[in-house]
């Protein structure tokens, strides 16, 4: 009884996983679940962060706001 169970079982999990395999590409993520684009910097804020980083490695807070401030970046966006 507990052999033919576990082979119907299986049986429905191979189909399962199949139908989802077959839909997968069909399969479309709403908005809110999509990856966030890469933001990319643009010259002056890559050059000013190089700049400033060449002076000193590390960025306290309240230096790191500043400085995003200055570039127009997040405070998040720098290192």
């Amino acid at each position: 009884m507990g052999g033919s169970n576990m082979n119907m079982n299986m049986g429905n999990v191979t189909s399962l996983s199949t139908c989802s395999m077959a839909d997968n590409k069909a399969m479309q993520f709403p908005l809110s679940q999509r990856r966030k684009r890469r933001i990319l910097f643009t010259q002056a804020q890559v050059y000013e962060l190089e700049r400033r980083f060449k002076q000193q490695k590390y960025l306290s807070a309240p230096e790191r706001e500043h400085l995003a401030s200055l570039i127009n970046l997040t405070p998040q966006q720098i290192p």
